[in-house]
């Protein structure tokens, strides 16, 4: 599987309610109504879309220790274009034709701005990365997700039933059921099941 082979389908759709791209007891991303939705094709099927609307990220990246928690969580209001990879069935049930009117609701004079807009993200994030045979984008598998931050890189979050990985230029947070590692630019802080270890950088 070669992701440099990824196209943009030519329609644009948009949600016709509010829909949870991703949920665990860990956290949850959201999208809102109205939000547009640029589907990814790769072998002419639908691997993912590129969303623009209101929707927000929470992710519980508090680690407890012996020495108690560390960390804060993640509470992000998303209002930029993001990309999402990963299981498409249930959200493709929600969604519908975009028009004029939802393009100009975004601040886009047309289509065309929009799809260029998704194709500058889309080369961003797969164009710095190896993804030749990887499975883990298959529809039965996680999800990946890249969101703009305020420094024009990528936050990116790749979730899989209990494990998690979440990186930011500061940051990187790695859970797997009770095991959980917290990398900032101060520490390394290593959870197992409670018994930790922190180290000062």
């Amino acid at each position: 599987m070669t992701w440099r082979n990824y196209e943009l389908e030519n329609a644009v759709l948009k949600t016709n309610e509010k829909v949870t791209l991703w949920q665990s007891e860990r956290g949850i991303v959201e999208i809102d109504e109205d939000a547009l939705a640029l589907p990814i094709l790769l072998d002419g099927e639908r691997k993912g879309y590129v969303f623009h609307g209101n929707g927000k990220l929470v992710l519980d990246t508090i680690v407890e220790t012996d020495k108690g928690a560390i960390g804060r969580p993640v509470e992000k209001e998303i209002n930029a274009p993001f990309l999402m990879i990963g299981q498409m069935k249930e959200i493709e049930q929600k969604l519908v034709q975009a028009d004029r009117e939802d393009f100009a609701s975004k601040n886009y004079e047309n289509k065309e701005v929009f799809r260029a807009k998704a194709e500058d993200l889309c080369h961003r994030f797969f164009g710095k990365r190896r993804m030749h045979g990887c499975n883990c984008f298959d529809n039965d598998c996680g999800f990946v997700f890249a969101f703009p931050n305020d420094a024009e890189e990528l936050d990116v979050l790749v979730a899989k039933e209990d494990k998690i990985v979440y990186k930011t230029k500061s940051t990187v947070f790695v859970s797997n059921e009770d095991k959980v590692v917290l990398k900032t630019p101060s520490e390394v802080i290593l959870s197992n099941d409670r018994r930790s270890f922190i180290i000062k950088r």
